[in-house]
């Protein structure tokens, strides 16, 4: 009887322990951009030129993948880390959406 006692007193503060516990891990993150990638060594990387500078993702997504999609525009959603050493800050690819087959040209 005190073990299940003790069981439902845990049960009933672990939502508050939850939502009281601080959020460390990485932001979930939607991108919107076109792919490339400078060589073939090179990580692929996305462009949002909606804003001026432009902002740049690093991803870390499948290569097979992310090689089909140079050269487009695309929505990647996923958690994100910052860049390290003046790198980009990197988008884990968790969702791809193909928004067009070229890339937007933007600008005034």
């Amino acid at each position: 009887m005190r073990r299940t006692l003790a069981a439902l007193a845990l049960l009933a503060l672990a939502p508050l322990a939850a939502a009281q516990a601080p959020d460390t891990g990485p932001r979930r993150f939607v991108v919107i951009g076109c792919v490339s990638q400078a060589n073939a060594k090179a990580p692929y990387v996305l462009t949002d030129g909606r804003r001026e500078p432009p902002a740049v993702y690093q991803l870390d997504g499948d290569p097979k993948q992310l090689s089909m999609l140079v050269g487009q525009t695309v929505e990647v959603s996923g958690p994100i880390t910052p860049g390290a050493n003046k790198q980009p800050p990197t988008v884990k690819v968790a969702g791809l959406i193909r928004i067009s087959t070229t890339c937007v040209k933007t600008g005034k």
